[in-house]
């Protein structure tokens, strides 16, 4: 059981979102719209949780990355990630070598090892801001070990459940809002 849901978590979410779509129609089919409402919530939570799982899990997986952007004054910053952990930074000074200085970079960086889990090394926090800055505009990949990918069939494809989920809870207007109630009155008029 354990092994399924790691693999619906890290490859194949579609049986769970099946299912659970299957379940919030008969619910909704039965009038029970609230109960249809609370499986749309889980789906939501689900997908985001399980197509975050499948991102970090892509980044943890590579052994190293290497990245680099160019600052403002021109200078590369670069950047050593090892199993999703920011291992090693620096900026290139100007004039030197910058296949020299990338080689003494990664040489001084941290030892990260891998682990069980998909983030291994570094907290699911401090992996999410380092992706964050390898997918950032201007970011140049030096190299990559391992497999940065994730899977075809994952679950960033049913990210479109959340982006429905939100506009529904959108459309709802409280009941005060609707300018049906003046608010609580704590004292009657006499």
């Amino acid at each position: 059981m354990v092994r399924q849901l790691r693999d619906t978590l890290l490859h194949r979410p579609d049986e769970v979102v099946d299912a659970i779509q299957r379940r919030m129609t008969s619910l909704a089919d039965l009038d029970r719209f609230e109960d249809a409402g609370v499986h749309r919530d889980r789906l939501a939570t689900f997908v985001r949780a399980a197509a975050r799982t499948q991102r970090l899990s892509a980044v943890t997986r590579c052994p190293e990355i290497v990245a680099a952007r160019r600052e403002d004054d021109n200078r590369w910053a670069v950047h050593i990630v090892r199993h999703g952990r920011l291992a090693a930074a620096g900026v290139i000074p100007a004039g030197a070598d910058a296949h020299h200085y990338v080689d003494q970079l990664r040489a001084s960086a941290e030892t990260v090892s891998t682990a069980p889990g998909p983030v291994p090394a570094a907290t699911a926090e401090e992996t999410e801001k380092v992706l964050r800055w390898l997918e950032a505009p201007g970011i140049r990949l030096i190299d990559v070990a391992g497999e940065w990918a994730c899977p075809v069939g994952g679950a960033t494809r049913h990210l479109s459940v959340l982006d429905v989920v939100e506009e529904s809870r959108r459309s709802l207007v409280p009941f005060d809002e609707m300018g049906l109630t003046g608010g609580p009155i704590h004292r009657p008029a006499r």
